[in-house]
Order: structure tokens, then C-alpha cells, then sequence
């Protein structure tokens, strides 16, 4: 072996060792692997559940989604008090760099109010005795920083609702291209069985998020609100695509409960 080939099997091995090296750095294997999320809350105390268990879960590497922002609204109580248990959250989990923005207050056409199912402040009424760290973002509204996130995200943001669609709404009217620098939304919400919507979905629609593989029955169809007539504010779901448009929805029916149940246990534990 003569030096000239000595020299380039030197470069090649340090080569393919820094290589190796950065791919499997932190930092970079953040930027390849990460998914963005933006989590849209009314802040009761199964909220505050799910936002713990998305923030822990990506710090013990079960799941790849990183919260890069939490929007807050009206709904499981006021918007301010939603804020204030958000902020508990975050530092409860350490997490206080987290951007936190103030939302809507009040639905764009009806009143608004809270039955206080988790109590008056929508997260038990207890005495929180810690010194909150995470601070609300005030320069500006949660449906604008939804699109400035959607922006610089753009292609890549994830956005999980698990409260009223006012933000969402309001973020839509601000800017045309929103729902299209978006990469998925994952929304706990609307009746789709014509039988109502109060079940305890929110964790569980952040677990379908995080695990798919959960997942034992869904259906995807068209999704469609409806704007004139009688049923004018419901949703159509398009079961048999009788309309023939996009199936722009996946509607999760079914899901495995014990595994569903260890994922939680093996995060919170």
C-alpha cells in the first residue's frame, strides 16, 4: 500500500466516523427524526393529562413529537384560567421554555358557558404551591401565532386540538394558505354517530397520534361542514362517498385498550 492510498483510507475511515457521528448526534437526529406539534387546549384536567403525557413521552423517547407550542382557549372553563393551568403544566414537567399564547374567550357566533366539570378553574381548584416558571407569550393572539408557526413549520406542523375549534377557526380567516402549511390535524371533537360527543377522548387521541399502531378500526371519508338549511353549523360525514369528494378525514372507531393503557402506564411511570 503506497502513502497516497494510506492518506485516503485514513480520510475515508474519519469520514465515515464523523459521519456517523453527527447522524447519530442529538441535534441532528432531532432535526431528522422530530415531528412539530402545536397543542390546542381548553386546559381541563384531562388536557393537562394529555400535555403531560406528549411532553413526557418524547423525553423518554416513546414518541417523536415535540411540542413547540401550546394555543389556549375558551372551553373546560375561561381562557385565563386555561393559561394559568397550562403554565402549571409546563412546570410541573420542566418544560418552561415552551411558548405559551392566550386565545379565543368566547365562541365566534354564541355565548359560551363553562359546566365546570373540573371544577372552577377546569383543573380540580387546588392550591398549586410551586413557583410557575413558563410564561404566556403576549405579542401576540394563538390564531396568529398558529399561522406564524404553520409558516415556519411550513409542510411540517402537526396541530392537536383537544378543545373548541375557535383558534383553528380564527387562524383559517387570517390566512387562506393555514390549512395548507399544516401537515396533519389530530382533532378531538364533532359527533360522528349522531349520539354526542362527551367521552373522555382527549388522551386517547393524542396516544392514536403518537402510536398508530393502536389502531384497530377507522374509517376515512369527506368530512364537510354544513353551511345553509336546517343543518347549517353540523358536520357531514360521508360515510358511503355519496358526494364523491376528498377524503380528507380519518375517524378513529376502534382502538386497542390494554395496549392503549400500558403505553400510559410506561410514560407516567
Amino acid at each position: 500500500m503506497n502513502k497516497i492510498t494510506i492518506i485516503r483510507t485514513v480520510f475515508l475511515f474519519f469520514l465515515v466516523t464523523l459521519t456517523c457521528a453527527i447522524i447519530g448526534s442529538p441535534i441532528i437526529a432531532d432535526l431528522l427524526h422530530t415531528e412539530k406539534l402545536v397543542i390546542d387546549t381548553d386546559g381541563g384536567g384531562d388536557d393537562i393529562i394529555t400535555i403531560l403525557l406528549v411532553l413526557l413521552a418524547y423525553k423518554k423517547q416513546i414518541s417523536n413529537y415535540k411540542v413547540v407550542g401550546i394555543t389556549c382557549t375558551y372551553g373546560n372553563t375561561d381562557e385565563k384560567s386555561v393559561e394559568k393551568n397550562v403554565l402549571e403544566a409546563l412546570t410541573l414537567a420542566n418544560e418552561s421554555l415552551i411558548p405559551v399564547y392566550g386565545g379565543a374567550q368566547k365562541p365566534l357566533a354564541s355565548t359560551f358557558t363553562s359546566d365546570h366539570f373540573f371544577g372552577i378553574d377546569g383543573f380540580g381548584d387546588f392550591k398549586f404551591d410551586k413557583t410557575i416558571t413558563a410564561k404566556v407569550d403576549e405579542s401576540m393572539h394563538a390564531a396568529m401565532a398558529l399561522v406564524q408557526l404553520a409558516k415556519k413549520y411550513q409542510g411540517q406542523l402537526n396541530i392537536l386540538s383537544v378543545g373548541p375549534q375557535t383558534n383553528i377557526a380564527m387562524a383559517i380567516a387570517l390566512d387562506s394558505q393555514f390549512i395548507h402549511n399544516v401537515k396533519r390535524f389530530y382533532i378531538m371533537g364533532g359527533s360522528v354517530s349522531g349520539i354526542g360527543n362527551i367521552k373522555p377522548a382527549d388522551i386517547m387521541c393524542a396516544a392514536v397520534m403518537m402510536w398508530p399502531d393502536l389502531i384497530t378500526k377507522s374509517v376515512t371519508c369527506n368530512v364537510s361542514p354544513i353551511l345553509e338549511g336546517e343543518g347549517k353549523g353540523a358536520v357531514m360525514v360521508d360515510y358511503f362517498n355519496r358526494h364523491k369528494k376528498f377524503k380528507n378525514a380519518q375517524i378513529i372507531q376502534e382502538l386497542q385498550v390494554s395496549v392503549y393503557q400500558q403505553k400510559v402506564l410506561e410514560v407516567f411511570s
